[in-house]
């Protein structure tokens, strides 16, 4: 490739989205899953969580792609 080349990338998986909310080690003891690790809930579960968190959450990309390509 020359000096002047550019490159273009195409990244293909799942898109997803992180909801990202702080919370104390006590609040952990009240949702699904284990510290550090990932698990799948429903819509109903994800709204139960930040409700009972009364924040916020911060909105991030995620995926491994999208993380990748990042």
């Amino acid at each position: 490739m020359s000096k002047n080349s550019s490159y273009r990338v195409l990244g293909v998986g799942a898109a997803c989205i992180d909801l990202l909310i702080p919370v104390s080690e006590e609040f952990l003891t009240h949702v699904p899953g284990e510290k550090g690790g990932a698990q799948s809930i429903d819509i109903e579960d994800i709204n139960k969580i930040i409700a009972k968190s009364q924040q916020m959450p911060i909105i991030a990309t995620g995926g491994s792609c999208a993380n990748a390509i990042k």
